[in-house]
């Protein structure tokens, strides 16, 4: 019996030294958020993305208006594999492989605030052959961007790449 007092006396002295901490020892205020105007936002769609037989994809990138109106979204888009991405070479005996690291595509943009375009990727010939082979590849784009004012971040986003395997109708 004596033991279960022990602990519940050094429990409830422990319980009353965190709740009468000093000011000192407790967590400092967060920092007031940076004057101005928020930046604009990147949006990437995040609809599977076919890739045409010359080797293009297109992706639409949007710039949210959470800012002054007449602001442009200014950035590039780039293209990278999910996992490394094994492809065989014509005649089947050579294979290469694709690692994560590697630049699939990019594109430029130059987009106003509250408009949603359209950019064509031209795509590594040796990713085509990959997506047609697999039939469809899980890319990450990857959008990095800036304001008039030079404020900005990068957006990444997870889309599968597919090779259609019917003409359309």
């Amino acid at each position: 019996m004596r033991r279960i007092c022990c602990r519940r006396s050094l429990l409830a002295a422990g319980l009353g030294l965190l709740v009468a901490a000093p000011p000192t020892l407790g967590q400092t205020p967060a920092p007031p958020p940076p004057a101005g105007p928020a930046p604009p936002d990147l949006v990437l769609s995040g609809r599977d993305v076919r890739v045409t037989r010359a080797g293009y994809a297109h992706v639409v990138v949007g710039c949210r208006q959470t800012s002054t109106p007449g602001d442009v979204c200014i950035g590039t888009l780039v293209l990278k594999l999910h996992n490394p991405l094994t492809v065989t070479l014509p005649g089947g005996s050579h294979t290469r492989r694709i690692s994560v690291a590697r630049k699939l595509g990019t594109a430029s943009f130059s987009i106003p605030t509250g408009v949603a375009q359209r950019l064509t990727l031209r795509l590594y010939p040796l990713f085509g052959r990959g997506v047609r082979q697999q039939g469809s590849v899980i890319v990450q784009l990857i959008g990095g961007f800036v304001d008039r004012e030079g404020q900005g971040g990068t957006v990444k986003r997870y889309v599968s790449f597919y090779y259609p395997t019917r003409p359309p109708i």
